[in-house]
């Protein structure tokens, strides 16, 4: 059977405006609204039309998943392995930040696509060149990619958790903190002495801090001739 023929509506389609209409219903509605009819909807023409340049949802999150990555910077590479890895770790966590759910688009898609593939390549000859062992080289980037994913899985559940309640996420953390600093000291005398650090616990600052713990890891094994 042969595709129907396109109508004019149709022709003005591309792969661009159909990824930005679904990256715009994505931050408004939400990943798990996200359909094809529902991303046609919004570019008032019929899901039929959106399969001539898209074969499925499945494919529309794998580019959007390509969207996401091509928005990461990539550091001078002159610069000392340490610093790239936090700057690198930087720029993935704003791209990531650009796009509701980007989390789960990146985790539910495969990364075989090229510009994932390029992420990948970037950070193993980081670690090789920083002195990791070559069968250490996957988890080591691996850690710092999981790290950065559930960072911001956090984060944004946290500013969404603040958004439904009406308040700041600064608003809210400062709410818990005062709330933990009211907990019965003998049953928690840790997160009562530590309540006033609990608002720290998000931004860019707790999330440099983060990588730095990892880094300093894998700079003992380095230096330790452990990896």
């Amino acid at each position: 059977m042969g595709r129907k023929k396109l109508t004019s509506k149709d022709e003005i389609l591309d792969k661009n405006k159909i990824l930005n209409t679904a990256i715009n219903f994505i931050n408004t509605e939400g990943l798990k609204k996200l359909s094809m009819r529902n991303v046609a909807t919004a570019l008032e023409t019929s899901a039929a039309s959106l399969y001539w340049h898209i074969k499925n949802k499945h494919e529309l999150l794998q580019l959007l998943s390509e969207e996401i990555v091509k928005k990461v910077p990539y550091p001078d590479p002159a610069k000392d392995w340490n610093e790239q890895v936090i700057e690198f770790g930087k720029g993935y966590r704003n791209a990531l930040l650009t796009i509701r759910d980007s989390v789960e688009i990146m985790t539910e898609t495969v990364p075989m696509t090229a510009e994932r593939l390029n992420l990948i390549e970037y950070i193993y000859q980081v670690l090789i060149k920083a002195g990791v062992k070559a069968k250490e080289v996957p988890a080591a980037a691996g850690l710092i990619h999981n790290y950065v994913l559930s960072f911001v899985k956090d984060e944004m559940a946290h500013l969404e958790l603040a958004k439904g309640e009406g308040v700041s996420i600064e608003k809210q953390m400062q709410e818990t903190s005062e709330m933990f600093k009211t907990l019965d000291k003998s049953q928690f005398p840790a997160i009562v002495e530590l309540a006033e650090y609990s608002v720290n616990i998000h931004g860019e600052t707790a999330f440099e801090l983060g990588l730095y713990m990892i880094l300093d890891g894998l700079c003992k094994r380095i230096e330790e001739g452990l990896t």
